[in-house]
């Protein structure tokens, strides 16, 4: 709904993230053709060309994942102050039963603070988690060009670390739930607060006011602790990911050179593949970790 007004902008999007993955595949065949050359002792102007060619193609990489940045921010604030601008016009049409339920600060942190959590989370999720769900899949169809075996091994490995990362989002989001409850919970009693300074200073409620905001600092720090520690449990398991991925690639290898299988840049061709595969990771685990968040505002 809120994508179809923009539709020319997202193609372009589309476009720049199929470019740049397109681009990030091309560059370690180069460099393998680089040093085969080197290898067998080619010429000099065809390693020239080689470098040449990497290079051009690496700042046409960087150009193109700019853009891409650029139009995702622009998407995003674009959609996301639509969506404010409902929220807010629905919220005007309920009855007061509602408003007296809740105060206007705690209303003031769901229509923009938990928009602002999606924003984040949907801007990147096209730019990341998308393109590097593209790029695996890119990467893996490479590896199975290469050789069969070398492919299955990286697909059950990327399986078994999709299993893991997926596990973790379930884990953690009440955490986030219980979290965004009570920062919704401080704000609207800081507003509520501050609207009837005057009264509770003449009344004398000054101290009850302020046991009141030392509880519901102190509920708001339990729940974001718990949920930045279920958070970084996504990003511990990435991180342990990363080390057995590196083992795989310099055992595959080894072995398949040791049996003539391959050449020497055919090796840093699998490990730079290896290397574009932890990025895909990471960076997923990052916005499983955003994800949590997002699943409890979307809430």
């Amino acid at each position: 709904r809120y994508l179809r007004p923009q539709g020319q902008r997202v193609a372009l999007l589309a476009t720049l993230i199929f470019g740049g993955i397109g681009l990030q595949l091309l560059s370690p065949q180069i460099v393998r053709a680089f040093i085969d050359i080197a290898q067998q002792g080619g010429a000099l102007a065809d390693l020239t060309h080689n470098g040449i060619y990497y290079l051009t193609i690496s700042l046409i990489a960087q150009g193109v994942r700019l853009g891409a940045a650029y139009l995702t921010e622009d998407v995003k604030w674009r959609a996301t102050n639509w969506l404010r601008n409902d929220l807010a016009d629905h919220c005007m049409g309920l009855d007061m039963g509602f408003h007296n339920e809740h105060t206007p600060g705690s209303m003031i942190e769901r229509i923009d603070g938990d928009i602002t959590e999606l924003s984040n989370f949907f801007s990147q999720f096209v730019l990341r988690v998308m393109a590097n769900g593209l790029l695996l899949v890119g990467v893996l169809v490479m590896l199975y060009y290469e050789e069969w075996r070398i492919g299955l091994i990286f697909t059950l490995f990327s399986l078994f670390v999709f299993v893991v990362m997926v596990s973790t989002v379930k884990y953690g989001a009440r955490f986030w739930g219980e979290e965004r409850e009570a920062s919704s919970q401080l704000f609207g009693g800081l507003e509520e607060w501050l609207a009837g300074t005057e009264d509770l200073r003449a009344s004398g409620g000054v101290p009850y006011v302020m046991d009141r905001m030392q509880r519901f600092t102190y509920r708001l720090y339990r729940a974001a602790r718990k949920a930045f520690l279920a958070g970084n449990l996504t990003w511990g398991l990435a991180n342990l990911m990363f080390t057995l991925n590196l083992a795989l690639a310099l055992g595959v290898g080894a072995y398949l050179l040791r049996l003539e299988a391959i050449t020497i840049g055919t090796v840093y061709l699998i490990m730079s593949y290896s290397n574009t595969l932890q990025r895909p990771v990471i960076q997923l685990a990052r916005q499983f970790q955003e994800m949590q968040a997002a699943t409890a505002s979307i809430g």
